[in-house]
C-alpha cells in the first residue's frame, strides 16, 4: 500500500508502455493518435471486428468503469469507425437493471461474479464477459473454479453473441499483449525519439535543449557524431531556428539533421548550407 501506483506507471517510458496505461497513451488514445492500447479492450475490439459484428449506430452499454477496460473500450468504441452509442455504468448508476437491458452491446467489466443475469439482456444482444473471479468448489480438483460477470447458463440462450469464460476475452488479451510489444520492438508506434530536455545520439552523447523552444525557437547548441568533423555533423549555428518543423530531431547519415536549413561547420570543407 506504500507504493503508489500512478508514480509507477508515469515512470514507465511511454515509447515501452506495452499495456497502454501511460497518461501520454492514454491521451493519444483519446485523440485517435497512434498508441499503445490497453490489451482487453484492444482484445474486444478485435473480436467485434473477427465475427463481423455490427456497431455503427449500435447501443453499447459498458458496466464498469476502470482504467484498465471499461473507460478504454468506452472510449474507442465511440471514436470513428466503431461509431457507438456508448453508456458507462458503474455502482452509483440507478435502474441499472434496465439501463442495461437497451443495449445492443453489453461489455460486463465490474469484478462481482455472475452479476449480470438474464432479465437484463435483451433479446438478440452480443455479451462480452471481461470479468473473472476465482470461487470456491467441490466439483473440480483443485477446489477452485473460475466465474465470469455474467451468469452464463441464464444468459447463453438468450444472446448472438456470448464470451465464455474462461477462454474467451483472457486469450485475446494476451494477443493484443503480444502485438504491442511486437509494434515497440519495429518502433510503429513512436517512430521518431525525442525529448523536450535532451535527445540522445548513436554514441549516447546528450543534445542539450534549452527551454527556449516553447517560444517558439531555440539554438542549437551543440552536437555529436559517430566521427568528429564527419559529414552532417553540426557544430553551430549563426541565427535561431524558427520552423516548427524543426522539433523532434531524427537522425539522418552520421549526423543529425534538424529538418529546418542550418548552417554547418565542416572543418575540412568550411562553411556549407544543411537541410
Amino acid at each position: 500500500k506504500h507504493i503508489s501506483e500512478q508514480k509507477v506507471i508515469e515512470a514507465i517510458d511511454p515509447r515501452k508502455d506495452v499495456d497502454g496505461f501511460h497518461p501520454v497513451n492514454t491521451g493519444r488514445m483519446i485523440s485517435g493518435l497512434p498508441a499503445y492500447l490497453p490489451a482487453t479492450p484492444d482484445g474486444i475490439l478485435e473480436l467485434l471486428g473477427y465475427y463481423r459484428i455490427e456497431t455503427a449506430g449500435k447501443h453499447c452499454v459498458v458496466i464498469g468503469r476502470s482504467n484498465i477496460v471499461g473507460r478504454p473500450i468506452a472510449n474507442l468504441l465511440s471514436q470513428k469507425g466503431w461509431d457507438c452509442t456508448v453508456t458507462l455504468c458503474h455502482s452509483r448508476t440507478k435502474n441499472l437493471a434496465e439501463v442495461v437491458r437497451g443495449g445492443d452491446i453489453v461489455i460486463a467489466a465490474l469484478g462481482k461474479a455472475e452479476f449480470v443475469t438474464a432479465d437484463m439482456i435483451k433479446p438478440g444482444a452480443v455479451v462480452v464477459d471481461v470479468g473473472i473471479t476465482r470461487v470456491p468448489s467441490d466439483r473440480t480438483k483443485s477446489g477452485w473454479k473460475l466465474l465470469g460477470d455474467v451468469k452464463f447458463d441464464e444468459v447463453a440462450p438468450k444472446c448472438s453473441y456470448i464470451t465464455p469464460v474462461p477462454g474467451g476475452v483472457g486469450p485475446m488479451t494476451i494477443i493484443s499483449l503480444m502485438k504491442n510489444t511486437l509494434k515497440a520492438a519495429r518502433r510503429e508506434v513512436y517512430k521518431l525519439i525525442a525529448a523536450a530536455g535532451a535527445v540522445r545520439c548513436r554514441r549516447r552523447a546528450i543534445v542539450k535543449i534549452p527551454s527556449g523552444f516553447r517560444r517558439g525557437f531555440f539554438v542549437f547548441r551543440r552536437a555529436f557524431s559517430r566521427k568528429p568533423g564527419g559529414r552532417g555533423v553540426v557544430r553551430s549555428c549563426s541565427q535561431p531556428i524558427r520552423s516548427a518543423r524543426c522539433f523532434p530531431f531524427c537522425r539522418i547519415g552520421r549526423g543529425i539533421s534538424t529538418r529546418s536549413s542550418v548552417r554547418v561547420r565542416n572543418p575540412r570543407r568550411g562553411i556549407r548550407s544543411a537541410g
